[in-house]
């Protein structure tokens, strides 16, 4: 489009110069008169005058030629600025876009932008509706695994029920391996001895035939299994050794474990004792010692420990009278003077002065036995009995037994 804009141009002044030049001969005068000086004049102004228009062609012409190469240099700059054009328009959607995600964002509703406490809560949410599908998962597991097991012991189902703390679980294993040990030796008969290990309950009052009160103390006699019969060919004296209550796994040595197995005692017992017998005849280990060893109406020898009181003084141990009360004493419950004089200049052996007081084997002879309750498995004694509650009491019969 440039160029013909530009060619229009040159023909327009082309034109213009032909009619100036037809102008210029026609304003001539038509007539001869005209001098020779005259005539040279106007040829020498003509050929100045295409002298001029050919210079002011070749001068066009130049400036064509540079006008097509800035055309081309501007061509090629378009592209380059169109390729650039592209280039800045594809970042700026870039941003535009990223710019229109943050506004979005920044838009949304405050209940999509949850606060952490509700994500806290959802979470815990989640995590608790995961643990009852687990609980759930996990009970329908046991039932079906019980339902599975239902024709198995009884034994097995009521120890998957005593599960619930570990004193429980303590108290009731204990029980249970006793009552284990006896059910498995309860076929074998049980034995009378001169003697039985009982714990202390309690005292309490009852009436007699004749209507008199009589103070009592209770006994409570525990399952009680012979461990080892020792012979006096092999031990020099003849006894019976008993265990009781089952101890735990790891209070027991190995070498106990394996001698009271024999009796029924995995873990060992907590009780081991023995009772002097005449005779040990027809008595087996595993046996059980019958509450009948002793009987209604029989009197027996006690022995327990007594109770402890510690570090006591001599009125409280010995039952010393003391000093004065009053009128300035200053030894109300001392002990006064200890020693003699230089001669001996010692304290004598066997002094009664301030000391521990209990915990010593006492011995009550001729005790009387009230009633022998098999069902309950209580021994009442007539009187009091020495020792704190739970308290282990041997009772034996005279030795003529």
């Amino acid at each position: 489009m440039l160029l013909s804009l530009r060619e229009v141009k040159m023909d327009k002044k082309n034109t213009s110069i032909g009619k100036s030049e037809e102008d210029m001969l026609s304003s001539k005068p038509s007539s001869d008169k005209g001098s020779a000086d005259q005539k040279s004049k106007v040829e020498n102004e003509a050929n100045k005058k295409e002298a001029s228009d050919s210079k002011s062609a070749e001068q066009k012409k130049q400036k064509e030629a540079k006008s097509d190469n800035m055309e081309k240099k501007s061509d090629s700059g378009i592209t380059k600025t169109t390729k650039l054009d592209n280039s800045e328009k594809s970042e700026i959607a870039k941003k535009s876009s990223d710019k229109e995600m943050a506004q979005k964002k920044a838009t949304e509703p405050l209940s999509d932008k949850a606060s952490p406490k509700k994500k806290v809560a959802e979470s815990s949410s989640d995590k608790k509706e995961d643990s009852k599908k687990q609980l759930t998962k996990s009970s329908n597991d046991k039932e079906a695994s019980h339902q599975k097991t239902e024709p198995k012991m009884v034994d097995e189902n009521s120890s998957d029920k005593k599960n619930t703390s570990q004193e429980q679980e303590s108290e009731s294993s204990s029980e249970k391996i006793s009552k284990a040990a006896i059910t498995s030796h309860a076929k074998k008969e049980e034995v009378k001895l001169s003697g039985l290990y009982a714990f202390k309950l309690a005292m309490s009052s009852l009436y007699d035939e004749k209507g008199q009160v009589v103070p009592v103390t209770f006994l409570q006699v525990k399952p009680w299994l012979v461990s080892q019969v020792k012979k006096k060919e092999i031990d020099g004296y003849n006894s019976v050794q008993v265990a009781c209550m089952p101890q735990k796994n790891n209070r027991c040595s190995k070498a106990l474990k394996k001698h009271l197995s024999f009796a029924g005692f995995s873990d060992g017992a907590r009780y081991v004792k023995e009772i002097r017998q005449n005779s040990v005849d027809n008595i087996e280990v595993g046996q059980p010692v019958s509450i009948h060893s002793i009987q209604k109406g029989d009197k027996v020898k006690l022995q327990a420990t007594s109770k402890g009181h510690g570090f006591a003084g001599v009125v409280k141990r010995w039952g010393f009278k003391g000093g004065p009360a009053s009128h300035g004493s200053k030894t109300h419950r001392t002990s006064g003077s200890i020693g003699n004089r230089t001669e001996p200049a010692r304290v004598m052996p066997g002094k009664k002065m301030a000391g521990h007081y209990g915990v010593e084997k006492v011995s009550l002879k001729n005790v009387q036995i009230v009633d022998v309750i098999s069902d309950e498995n209580l021994i009442v004694v007539k009187g009091p009995v020495p020792g704190a509650r739970n308290s282990l009491v041997f009772l034996s019969k005279p030795k003529g037994f």
